[in-house]
């Protein structure tokens, strides 16, 4: 699977913490026009997340609803001051605001004071590129650093400047250091048909993402021109980081000022779209997910596709979710929404059936190997978002479901899901005809939630000879089952009655006495969640045993109490 945005993210999310002494007064005088940018969620998110928290700790995933609580803290970047025609804009990384409504800009004076900036709009954002544009408020009095789009060379010194994390803290931080690759192309962070990018060794840590990276000029504003934006670090390399080159930021500006930009109409987001859903991972289609439909449907879904999707799609997902929940989710959803458009060959024939534009909104119809579903677009920092689509559902029981409801205030009431893999379990087994017990062992692997297979191992004491029921045989048997099963789960606890049917082996390898086995089996488990990995859980059935050899059928009732672990295997 290729890596694309999702490895982006762990770029710019796994740091080491290096300082350098520099000059003061250039240190001071830079911190003019670079600021740190704080991001004010819609409160429609804000919302979702405290409730989803709430609603993950019940159900037993507390280790997730410990990854909403720490980003519920605030997350920051840094970013710089540019004029445009005369006009003050503020330039980021597009990953910095990607949740966010507005920012807020705080600008450190040289007397240590700050000066803030509040609810400042979001104008655009290039998901490609990975910039975004920010409105300064008319009261913003100070100049701006300048663009240098000249090329550089391996080897110039360059100097990085932002406010990196230092605890939980942003903190100024002028680095030193040189290019060590002017025109580095690493597909996983830029289309190398766009543009390359600078790759350089002067220090960029948890919280630089979006501030500039400077060649030292005595003739501009502060010392320094801006030839690059500071946007990912290599996790796996020391003194390996990468920035969009200052073209790139320049040409992103002037369009999105001037109007040009080629994504602003439905026609030519529903090209974009179709690229995306053409590649062979579900990763582009991430840009496409607004922030609306993540706050709606991304509850269900994520729980939904950590449960039921591929492998190494789950464990993309959670990766992203521990540093970023919000864009975990809008993971997990780009998965759901790409895997509707993919058959057993590659992407389905679809085409575009109905469309219509208002405003800011657009209704698109989809038919998917003729099969219609419809989709909601909005515009979300100047691009075409996916809101609704119909192909995305949400897991329910009944006319709501669990998370719906406690969105809105209503009790959690029940909901059908086994959101574990691998179950495990042994314990006795009792014979009804011999009055005797024994040891018996299963595992057990779901393959959806009402549907599970899976091996067993048992010892029953039968009497094989009818004319002597006091003489008991132990037989060693081994087998395969088949079992349908409705998993009812209220907060943490879940019973989960079953019907099976199985086949095996008695005193298999032993051909003088060796059975067949066939039977079937009707049950209840009982688990409690203690965190989305584990759950202890007790299991109490009846079998009925058929053991068949060339001469005879002996027919048995076994009584099986066990206790095991239900187990997500990631």
């Amino acid at each position: 699977m290729k890596l694309h945005s999702a490895f982006k993210k762990l770029f710019a999310m796994t740091f080491l913490f290096v300082q350098i002494v520099l000059p003061l007064h250039a240190a001071e005088y830079l911190r003019n026009y670079v600021c740190v940018v704080r991001t004010n969620m819609p409160e429609s998110t804000v919302k979702f997340l405290n409730e989803y928290k709430d609603i993950l700790e019940k159900k037993g995933y507390s280790d997730y609803a410990s990854y909403i609580s720490d980003y519920l803290k605030g997350t920051f970047g840094s970013g710089f001051a540019f004029y445009y025609n005369g006009v003050p804009y503020l330039i980021t990384n597009r990953h910095v605001v990607s949740q966010a409504e507005s920012v807020n800009a705080i600008f450190e004076n040289e007397d240590g004071s700050t000066s803030e900036y509040k609810n400042l709009k979001i104008i655009a954002a290039d998901e490609d590129v990975d910039i975004a544009l920010i409105q300064l408020p008319a009261s913003y009095a100070r100049a701006g650093l300048e663009l240098d789009t000249d090329k550089l060379s391996d080897g110039d010194e360059v100097w990085s400047a932002g406010y990196p994390a230092l605890g939980e803290e942003p903190a100024w931080q002028l680095g030193k250091g040189n290019v060590t690759n002017a025109t580095a192309r690493v597909k996983e962070l830029l289309d190398p048909d766009i543009s390359s990018i600078i790759q350089h060794s002067a220090q960029v840590d948890s919280g630089n993402s979006g501030g500039p990276l400077l060649i030292k000029d005595d003739n501009a504003r502060g010392g320094y021109k801006v030839v690059g934006i500071n946007t990912w670090k290599a996790s796996n390399r020391e003194n390996t980081n990468f920035a969009i080159p200052a073209n790139l930021v320049y040409s992103f500006v002037q369009t999105t000022i001037s109007g040009t930009a080629t994504n602003k109409d439905i026609k030519s987001r529903l090209n974009q779209f179709k690229e995306a859903i053409a590649e062979e991972d579900f990763l582009d289609t991430a840009k496409f997910i607004s922030n609306d439909f993540v706050a709606s449907y991304g509850g269900d879904n994520f729980v939904t596709v950590i449960s039921k999707a591929p492998k190494t799609v789950q464990d993309l997902i959670v990766v992203v979710f521990v540093y970023d929940p919000i864009e975990g989710m809008r993971e997990a959803l780009a998965y759901t929404v790409w895997n509707n458009f993919q058959g057993k060959k590659g992407v389905l024939n679809y085409e575009v059936s109905k469309t219509e534009e208002s405003d800011n909104q657009a209704n698109v119809s989809f038919n998917i190997n003729d099969k219609e579903s419809t989709s909601v677009w909005q515009k979300e920092h100047g691009n075409y978002k996916l809101t609704e689509f119909s192909a995305v559902k949400r897991t329910s029981t009944s006319s709501k479901n669990s998370f719906t409801a406690a969105a809105n205030g209503e009790p959690m009431g029940f909901s059908i899901e086994d959101p574990y893999f691998l179950d495990i379990k042994g314990g006795l087994l009792y014979t009804m005809d011999s009055k005797k017990s024994s040891f018996c062992l299963k595992a057990s692997f779901n393959l959806s939630d009402i549907f599970a297979t899976g091996i067993f191992l048992q010892y029953p004491k039968i009497a094989l000879d009818t004319n002597a029921p006091d003489t008991l045989t132990k037989m060693s048997t081994f087998g395969l089952f088949a079992r349908l099963q409705i998993p009812f789960r209220y907060n943490r606890f879940m019973v989960e009655p079953f019907g099976q049917l199985h086949f095996g082996f008695a005193n298999f390898g032993d051909f003088d006495t060796g059975r067949t086995v066939f039977g079937w089996g009707l049950g209840v488990d009982a688990a409690y969640m203690l965190s989305s990995l584990i759950a202890p859980e007790i299991s109490f059935s009846y079998q009925n045993n058929t053991y068949s050899d060339v001469n005879d059928k002996i027919k048995t009732g076994n009584l099986a109490f066990s206790v095991g672990l239900k187990l997500l295997a990631f």
